[in-house]
């Protein structure tokens, strides 16, 4: 595993920890309206460092898994760093535009960074088999990638909980795009495969919330 994938993985897992047994670190780094229209944009980073629970934390830093690796051995190290970053940042923006005017609205979670690395990871290789337990079978990389999207529309929809389910949806498409746009020739091979989540993301993205709350 590349060095800088593991200390990042590292990282989240033990600051996730840390932040389930310590409710006022939670609270610092949490993803919230009303303190991010404060002054307090730093959460627009931090709150990807902390999750709600391990289910959570281990769905997200599974796919970074299987994912990074494949995305830094395609690209590098430094790109790896910032399409997470960019990622992480354009979907608690996508959050912030979204939700503005709710100033409870409060998330956390590495949605967006880790969205931003699965999507861009398919325009690498979207037939990259992938392994996810209890599924007896591995799929394709670009349907990984469609059921991430779902299972983040369906938690927009669902609203029971305080992960950061529209970041998946910004990180997603920020990720897509930026590779996209760095990786000219590779995108265009891809396209076969990557135009079914990237339409999915569009389509059932505006049909369930038309882009504002």
């Amino acid at each position: 595993m590349p060095i800088v994938l593991l200390a990042l993985i590292l990282v989240t897992v033990l600051v996730s920890f840390a932040a389930f047994s310590n409710d006022n670190l939670k609270s610092k780094f949490l993803f919230d309206i009303q303190r991010i229209r404060s002054g307090e944009q730093f959460r627009m980073l931090t709150s990807g460092f902390i999750h709600g629970d391990i289910f959570h934390l281990v769905f997200n830093m599974y796919a970074l898994f299987l994912f990074g690796s494949q995305f830094i051995s395609a690209s590098s190290a430094l790109f790896f760093v910032v399409i997470y970053f960019v990622g992480l940042f354009a979907g608690n923006l996508l959050t912030l535009v979204l939700y503005q005017n709710n100033l409870s609205y409060r998330a956390l979670g590495a949605s967006g960074a880790v969205s931003a690395i699965v999507f861009g990871s398919v325009i690498f290789d979207p037939q990259q088999e992938i392994k996810i337990f209890p599924i007896p079978f591995d799929i394709p990389a670009y349907i990984f990638g469609l059921i991430f999207l779902l299972y983040s529309l369906y938690g927009i929809k669902a609203a029971n909980d305080n992960i950061g389910h529209t970041a998946h949806l910004g990180g997603a498409a920020a990720g897509y795009l930026f590779t996209a746009i760095s990786y000219k020739t590779t995108f265009l091979a891809a396209l076969p495969y990557t135009l079914v989540p990237a339409a999915a993301f569009l389509v059932l993205g505006i049909y369930h919330f038309g882009f504002k709350k």
